[in-house]
């Protein structure tokens, strides 16, 4: 049970995860569309301002990387140009290169074949309460309250 804060703080994606800003320029979507709006997972359900899944067979994996790596990975190269995760990972205090990030690909597999969706990268450091979703042209940033 000592270990639980720091699944949460890790891996964990259950939770309501709360829109606190974004980093670089919104292409299609409002500000005001995406500011201080909600995006909560909980075992099977999901409903939010990006992705939702009505027990649906939803399912979630990750991959982790240590910061350098996961900035350095060429799978996030058109995102990462000019260094955006780096300056997105600083302004949020997240500088410690140790530190692992993961990396998730959540799946809902809908009741119907037009109802299957993905919402992918929803990247999470480890020991933070921060999260981070690239959403057309911009790094969105995430928080859930502990």
């Amino acid at each position: 049970m000592l270990h639980f804060p720091f699944i949460l703080n890790a891996q964990y994606i259950d939770t309501k995860w709360t829109v606190t800003g974004y980093f670089g320029e919104l292409w299609y979507a409002e500000e005001e569309d995406i500011l201080c709006k909600q995006q909560e997972f909980f075992k099977g359900w999901a409903d939010g301002v990006f992705y939702s899944c009505d027990y649906a067979g939803q399912s979630a994996t990750y991959n982790s990387y240590k910061i350098k790596e996961f900035i350095e990975n060429k799978e996030f190269e058109l995102v990462n140009q000019d260094n955006a995760f780096s300056k997105v990972f600083a302004q949020n205090g997240l500088t410690n290169e140790n530190s692992k990030v993961f990396v998730h690909r959540i799946t809902c597999n809908g009741k119907k074949v037009s109802d299957r969706k993905v919402l992918y990268p929803f990247i999470i450091v480890d020991g933070s309460n921060k999260a981070f979703y690239v959403y057309e042209g911009e790094i969105i940033t995430l928080k859930f309250d502990e």
